[in-house]
């Protein structure tokens, strides 16, 4: 199953944006944030092809973490910003 039929059938059953529904995907350990990790290997796996980190990267600086030990993870707003800008 690809992530665009599994965001279809999820956003027919739920009030969540496909954005949403993707950093739902994304977010493997359910910490409502991304890790530069989970957001590499789940984003080349949904998208069949890698994700260079080199995009991702100024995005996982100090300034963007959701936490106040800087353990590297952004949140959903920073994870639609890196959408919008880099794949609409």
């Amino acid at each position: 199953m690809t992530l665009r039929m599994i965001c279809r059938t999820e956003h027919s059953h739920s009030s969540k944006s496909p954005l949403r529904l993707i950093f739902d995907f994304l977010d493997a350990d359910g910490s409502a944030s991304l890790s530069i990790d989970e957001f590499v290997a789940g984003a080349s796996s949904a998208l069949g092809r890698p994700i260079p980190r080199a995009l991702l990267a100024p995005y996982f600086d100090p300034r963007h973490f959701t936490d106040d030990r800087h353990l590297g993870v952004v949140s959903f707003d920073v994870f639609e910003a890196i959408c919008v800008e880099n794949f609409a």
